[in-house]
């Protein structure tokens, strides 16, 4: 090959691999999406429920000279609670024992010990919120020393969240809607949403009671409420 052919080849060859070096650098250094003119807000939603789960923990205590008496005497009386309480009509899937504890009792002076004492605790799922205070009637008069509750739940949590995450995206549009239209401007498509999290439901004292009888503990279940953020972007011109 002549040295003329030689530094021909060597130009065109150049030319062919400039070609997809230019294109690359063309599409990444395209920013037209991230100069988009664009409006950022916060919706808030709120849903209201009833509670219609009541959750209780019931206890037993016991005293004996002996650890393993103790305990057995307590093992006693929580099994005349369980079987109250779902005699009452609590599933057993319902039922879940939390804690069961056993320590010594020491002489007033702390010197010596003087017996046990055993405890048994048991929590339980009120799907009936109507019935939560005769049922709570029912575990003390089996043998419960110890009650502590309720806390109020909502079977459809889930479903109150997405109606709440709906509204929040409804109020963070119409921000958006009403600050374009201030500025002169015409709001578009969202381009991102971010969800919050989730919030625990808030619980407020007012409400009918719930207790069936008149003569049974009262228990007032209130309502709740179910919240959900939002924070949305929306292209703007």
């Amino acid at each position: 090959m002549t040295k003329l052919k030689l530094i021909a080849a060597l130009g065109a060859f150049a030319a062919i691999l400039a070609v997809p070096a230019w294109g690359a650098g063309a599409k990444a250094t395209d920013t037209s999406a991230a100069t988009t003119p664009q409006i950022t807000v916060t919706g808030t939603g709120t849903v209201k429920a009833v509670p219609d789960i009541a959750v209780w923990n019931f206890s037993v205590s016991s005293r004996a000279t002996s650890a393993r008496e103790a305990l057995k005497l307590n093992g006693v009386e929580m099994r005349k609670v369980i079987a109250a309480l779902k005699a009452a009509g609590i599933g057993a899937a319902d039922l879940r024992t939390t804690q069961v504890y056993l320590s010594p009792r020491s002489s007033q002076d702390g010197t010596s010990i003087i017996g046990y004492e055993a405890s048994n605790s048991v929590t339980a799922k009120v799907r009936k919120v109507a019935n939560t205070g005769e049922i709570v009637d029912a575990a003390v008069e089996a043998g419960a020393d110890g009650v502590n509750g309720p806390t109020f739940q909502v079977s459809a949590q889930d479903a109150l969240y997405r109606q709440a995450l709906a509204a929040a995206f409804d109020e963070a549009k119409a921000k958006a809607a009403r600050l374009a239209q201030q500025g002169g401007l015409t709001l578009g498509k969202a381009i991102v949403i971010s969800e919050q999290g989730t919030s625990q439901p808030i619980l407020f004292a007012q409400g009918a009671s719930k207790a069936a009888a008149t003569d049974s503990t009262p228990v007032e279940t209130g309502e709740s409420e179910v919240q959900a953020s939002v924070t949305v972007t929306f292209a703007i011109s």
